[in-house]
């Protein structure tokens, strides 16, 4: 009887941290979260990019990996680009180009020109971990101007 006791003690906290490391919102429930911030979009705008790091990390919308828009250097008379929009993913590359159904989640900034070669020259080239923290150092402060969603399924490569 104390083995069973022991094995099933042991099989509540493995599952505990099982249920503990992956206890992000399904996909209809960040849908549903997102369509609230949409109908509430008056109260994200003018907010910084930190607020919305902090409230996804809350209510546990991952975010898998992250890229930016820019302008064209077509545009530009020198020939640069310049930050417009942090975009963030629920997936990460690998399961995007797998087929996984992934959120492409977009800010439009409201921010001063900033190079897009600069910033990212500015990052660590170390692991993807440092590289996602410092990514969100350098933009916690950039104003919120817009943002929108997809939801987006990669058609398969193979």
């Amino acid at each position: 009887m104390k083995k069973i006791f022991l094995l099933f003690i042991l099989f509540v906290v493995v599952e505990m941290q099982a249920q503990e490391q992956n206890n992000y919102m399904t996909n209809n429930e960040i849908q549903s979260f997102l369509d609230s911030m949409i109908v509430h979009k008056n109260q994200i705008i003018g907010k910084s990019m930190g607020d919305v790091y902090s409230m996804f990390e809350q209510v546990r919308i991952p975010m898998r990996h992250f890229s930016v828009e820019d302008t064209s250097p077509w545009i530009d008379p020198e020939g640069k680009s310049y930050l417009t929009s942090v975009i963030l993913f629920t997936e990460t590359l690998e399961d995007m180009d797998d087929g996984i159904e992934y959120f492409d989640i977009r800010f439009e900034l409201n921010i001063p020109k900033i190079e897009t070669g600069v910033f990212f020259r500015s990052l660590p080239s170390d692991t993807y971990s440092i590289w996602w923290n410092a990514f969100k150092q350098q933009t916690m402060e950039m104003e919120i101007k817009d943002f929108f969603y997809q939801k987006l399924i990669l058609p398969l490569h193979h």
